[in-house]
């Protein structure tokens, strides 16, 4: 069975925690974290406390890491170094150069590493992925109050990436153009509010927005092609597709005429949990029982694209 370690116990980190601490197809060996008050959970469970990651690797198989991301790269390649499999939250580090060597590391040392995207493994978006048609515009909102917690990462890092995954693998056409703005309050030294917008060779358009300044949570894609319309909520993972109709109703003497202007489907998606989905993924590729692995090409690509915008940002 394989051993499992977990570096970093903050916000994400106890979401890995919860999940690993339930599956029963491999052993959570440890939990390393700097904050030994932070990662006290682990040991009120009896489950190894390292201070120091480099320790702990010693004793695990594969790691989960859910540090803050400027200390994904020296983590990642050490871990890699010393012959672990990782799943790694994104972004994966702060450079593409960096990532593309710790993906070189990873394939020449024969060992897996997953990139975080944890919408990938939503319900509703793996069965929207069987709806997309060349798509011409795609919209995304995700929205909601100000969180204490959240780590020191850009909110296009931390947030709109997950979206600018979504979009450039929907829209299977190279991106030709990237325009952004964000608004940064009064006591703020980082914008907590961007929209942005990519423009692909194919004449599609992503528009993307993003905010740590809104009372209530929202979490929608909205994917308009020929034909249809499709309203996806990730929060509740409901589809709902709407198509033309021509069908017109008379109703009275008068000959009042009514005119319906569409259709609506609505599909009902297995509501899983998207981590817990994501890591038995993981330890499936670990395992040799999934063949379905992520090109590194599309987490460089989604890198590269969430860095441009947070560029953009900065120097606006």
């Amino acid at each position: 069975m394989l051993r499992y370690g977990l570096i970093g116990a903050g916000r994400m980190g106890r979401h890995h925690y919860s999940i690993l601490s339930r599956l029963t197809r491999c052993t959570l060996a440890g939990v390393s974290d700097p904050r030994k008050e932070v990662a006290e959970f682990a040991s009120n469970d009896g489950v190894p406390y390292y201070q120091d990651y480099k320790e702990m690797l010693k004793h695990v198989d594969v790691i989960s890491v859910a540090t803050p991301s400027p200390s994904h790269y020296e983590i990642i390649r050490n871990a890699l170094l010393a012959g672990k499999h990782v799943l790694a939250e994104k972004p994966l580090c702060l450079s593409i150069q960096e990532a593309k060597e710790l993906f070189q590391l990873a394939s020449n040392s024969n060992l897996t590493l997953l990139t975080g995207h944890v919408e990938r493994y939503n319900g509703a978006i793996m069965e929207i992925s069987r709806l997309i048609d060349n798509p011409y515009l795609i919209e995304t909102r995700r929205v909601g109050p100000f969180v204490n917690s959240v780590g020191g990462d850009s909110i296009v890092l931390d947030l709109m990436i997950h979206d600018i995954d979504l979009v450039a693998n929907m829209i299977s056409s190279p991106v030709v153009g990237i325009s952004a703005h964000g608004t940064v309050i009064p006591g703020r030294n980082a914008a907590d509010a961007v929209a942005a917008t990519l423009q692909f060779e194919s004449g599609a358009v992503a528009n993307m927005v993003v905010s740590r300044l809104t009372e209530k949570k929202d979490r929608t894609m909205l994917i308009s092609q020929k034909d249809s319309y499709i309203l996806l909520d990730y929060t509740t993972q409901d589809i709902n597709i709407y198509k033309g109709a021509a069908s017109s109703h008379m109703y009275g003497r008068e000959e009042m005429t009514y005119r319906s202007e569409y259709t609506q489907e609505r599909l009902f998606v297995y509501k899983a949990n998207p981590l817990k989905s994501e890591i038995i993924h993981f330890l499936d590729l670990v395992e040799g029982k999934s063949t379905n692995t992520i090109a590194p090409e599309r987490d460089l690509d989604t890198l590269g694209i969430a860095l441009k915008i947070d560029e953009i940002v900065k120097n606006q």
